[in-house]
């Protein structure tokens, strides 16, 4: 199984070193001009070159296990075709080598993947979620026949807003890419309006999760050039994206979850010299689709290293917990001691009525 493994990896490196001078003939030969090619040759002799090389390397000192040292090289060799009949196809692949494999990269060398998942020769190293990988990162038809919109089928990149709910996470070597259909809509006048539906994900971790869907609705409103409202929901069906024990406590949790949002962005000029920006967000997750329960749930927490009773550290809990509770679902308040006080001075003012 290594061995095939290891020719299929190698016949990849030798087709996207054949790819990437291809490449890089044509991008020299490409012109300025976007116009729309006469043929499906010119369009992708006149297309645009989507390599890029990325050398990392991540030290992480953490207690209690060995030190971790990784360097690391993602190499992406890609191309996109020039429009042509109102359409256009980008292709990239992508390999991520190790160069230094003093570090664990979470994943397993067979059965299910984890957020506490391990490699299992690494157990010993702290973490770095930079597998070994060689694949197809993006493959998609970008179609723009229609007037004001964009439809794209097929394996991409996607960032939203400040990437917090919807991203590549790009920070990693191997990036979060989606399967499935976006469209991108712009004939109301300086809105944009984004939906999308996508069939499989693949994780940084190098899993592909196809147990759901994942469906979103992003409409953002230009208040002016800097300035901007968006709108947003994403609803995931995908009951299990490998955090059941580390979000839920249980591997066997549907993690199927919706998240409804709004989000304000802008840009003020004071002077020649000085700008303020600012950013303003409201948004809720709670269960969708089966999703469990625990997902927006109040959590109230209390810790102590020298109090033993436990009939005392339950009552301190759950005074925690009825905290939480008045801030609203999805909330967690650890117990402090003024929240006994309160209490008490609570059944005290309701005993003198």
């Amino acid at each position: 199984m290594k061995n095939s493994q290891q020719r299929f990896k190698n016949q990849m490196i030798k087709m996207s070193s054949g790819l990437l001078a291809c490449a890089t003939l044509m991008s020299a030969q490409a012109q300025a001009d976007s116009a729309n090619a006469e043929s499906f040759i010119e369009a992708v002799e006149n297309g645009k070159n989507l390599s890029s090389f990325r050398l990392r390397y991540e030290h992480v000192d953490q207690d209690g296990i060995t030190a971790a040292n990784g360097t690391t090289l993602r190499s992406l060799i890609g191309w996109q075709t020039a429009a042509f009949n109102g359409f256009n196809i980008s292709a990239q692949l992508i390999d991520v080598s190790k160069l230094q494999d003093h570090f664990n990269d979470g994943v397993p060398y067979s059965g299910p993947i984890y957020a506490y998942s391990n490699q299992p020769r690494n157990v010993s190293y702290a973490k770095i979620i930079d597998p070994s990988y060689t694949g197809i990162n993006q493959l998609y038809v970008d179609i723009s026949a229609i007037d004001n919109t964009n439809i794209k089928l097929g394996r991409q990149q996607v960032n939203l807003d400040n990437v917090r709910f919807i991203g590549d996470i790009g920070f990693r070597q191997v990036m979060q890419v989606f399967d499935g259909i976006s469209v991108l809509n712009k004939s109301i006048a300086n809105t944009d309006i984004r939906l999308a539906h996508y069939e499989s994900v693949r994780q940084i971790n190098t899993k592909l999760r196809t147990d759901g869907a994942l469906d979103i609705a992003n409409i953002k409103y230009h208040f002016s050039p800097t300035a901007s409202l968006t709108g947003y929901g994403y609803f995931s069906s995908f009951d299990d994206l490998g955090y059941g024990k580390a979000w839920l406590g249980d591997d066997n949790a549907n993690q199927s979850n919706r998240t409804l949002g709004l989000r304000l962005d802008g840009a003020s000029k004071l002077n020649d010299d000085w700008k303020i920006l600012y950013t303003a967000e409201y948004a809720k997750q709670q269960d969708y689709s089966g999703g469990d329960k625990n997902i927006d749930a109040c959590i109230g927490i209390v810790i102590s290293d020298r109090e033993t009773r436990t009939d005392y550290l339950y009552k301190c809990a759950d005074l925690a917990l009825y905290e939480a509770k008045k801030e609203g679902s999805g909330t967690v308040q650890i117990f402090r001691p003024g929240m006994l006080q309160r209490l008490q001075q609570a059944y005290k003012d309701e005993s003198q009525h």
